[in-house]
């Protein structure tokens, strides 16, 4: 079974509030992103040069903070030897609620939130999730990192599109890559390749359901996921056998999915995308790509939870390609580690994909082993959780070794 370390009913509201994190959306930032952070919360910018070089510990940004808010927030990081980066218009009140940063050691940060929790105009409510989120990270600190096995039904798929001609062949390459030690079996039947169209219910229901039959009569034991954006057919496949649902729209596709996570209570996979597959790639844009990407997170985390999912069984994926351009996947690539810091599992499924080849359209999707290898590696490091693979006979030494280098 995935492990997702699961906890009690009672202790959920430990984990997260929905109303009060999703209005905070508290984060780290990379501290080599600060300079840009800073001039996205409209710092002063005659004094940012200064400023930039003191954000260089623990960097967190967080939302919706009022000006008087602000103020207090700034005044006590200064009793305590941190720092706050704050709008200018902050000073004056002339702005309403806005961004802030916030650099402090570890030690300081613990002292703040205790400073903030009797403070009014929000405060008390950002020490809050500024606690929860450092609960979160403390739970993922001995989650191993864990492989998902890509087992596509599909004729059409990017990479390995009709692959699987019997279910003779699914089972022997299923078997092997448990062998190996992959811990999760991802088995879709509606391709999310950019310009894919919406497959019939019935022919991805006569697609998936007798393979997850079969790979669960064979391998009782074995976590299978259900690659679905519908709930007919995550509810279908959890009864054959299924135990996670990895759902690419991030709960936005199906109105009934959430109720049907929350009913069997199984781990769900939220994926964030811009689109659909139909239309993702055909002209991608951001103003905040990571910023963009955290506000949705935040806000499906919070309609998964009063929907009833636990917030233990909820997993994040960034959707890399899913309506993204090359700059966008990079740069996401680059600061996985302020979505990790966000306390959820992040999952990641850079396996094979064209951002990983620079735009060179002369590499093969099967020649790309090496290039993930390398993105599993900063996937690894950053502190991603699962790794989504199409071979398993090459990627699973790197994974288990990477395992082993990044293990607490």
């Amino acid at each position: 079974m995935v492990k997702t370390d699961p906890a009690s009913k009672n202790d959920d509201s430990l984990l997260f509030d929905a109303k009060t994190d999703t209005r905070f959306q508290v984060r780290q930032i990379c501290p080599e992103e600060a300079g840009n952070e800073l001039k996205k919360v409209c710092f002063d910018e005659s004094y940012r040069p200064v400023a930039e070089k003191k954000f260089h510990h623990v960097i967190i940004k967080a939302s919706e903070l009022s000006a008087p808010g602000a103020n207090i927030l700034k005044q006590t990081c200064l009793t305590l030897g941190a720092e706050a980066g704050v709008h200018k218009g902050a000073i004056n009140c002339t702005i309403d609620r806005e961004a802030v940063l916030i650099t402090a050691t570890r030690a300081q940060l613990k002292k703040l939130i205790l400073k903030l929790r009797p403070q009014p105009f929000g405060l008390s409510l950002l020490a809050e999730s500024l606690t929860r989120m450092l609960q979160r990270q403390k739970r993922l600190q001995k989650m191993p990192l864990q492989a998902m096995a890509i087992l596509n039904l599909t004729p059409d798929s990017f990479s390995d599109g009709g692959r699987f001609h019997s279910l003779d062949q699914l089972l022997t390459e299923a078997g092997q890559a448990l062998d190996l030690g992959v811990k999760i079996l991802d088995v879709g039947g509606e391709s999310t390749r950019p310009g894919a169209t919406t497959l019939p219910l019935e022919e991805e229901f006569n697609r998936v359901i007798p393979a997850i039959e079969a790979l669960h009569r064979n391998f009782p034991n074995a976590c299978i996921s259900i690659d679905t954006r519908k709930s007919e057919i995550a509810k279908a496949a959890l009864n054959a056998g299924a135990s996670i649902v990895n759902d690419v729209s991030g709960l936005t596709f199906d109105p009934n999915m959430a109720s049907i996570v929350a009913q069997t209570a199984c781990p769900v996979i939220l994926m964030h995308h811009q689109g659909t597959p139909e239309t993702m790639q055909l002209n991608p844009t951001y103003e905040d790509v990571m910023g963009e990407i955290s506000q949705f997170f935040y806000q499906q985390v919070a309609y998964a939870t009063e929907a009833g999912i636990h917030s233990n069984n909820i997993i994040l994926d960034p959707g890399f390609g899913f309506g993204k351009t090359l700059a966008h996947n990079l740069e996401l690539m680059r600061r996985l580690p302020e979505l990790v810091s966000i306390g959820f599992p992040i999952l990641v499924g850079t396996s094979r994909k064209s951002f990983l080849t620079l735009g060179d359209t002369n590499i093969p999707v099967d020649q790309r082993e090496c290039l993930t290898a390398a993105s599993l590696a900063i996937a690894a490091q950053s502190g991603v959780k699962f790794v989504r693979i199409h071979n398993p006979a090459t990627q699973m030494p790197v994974i288990n070794w990477l395992s082993q280098v990044y293990s607490h």
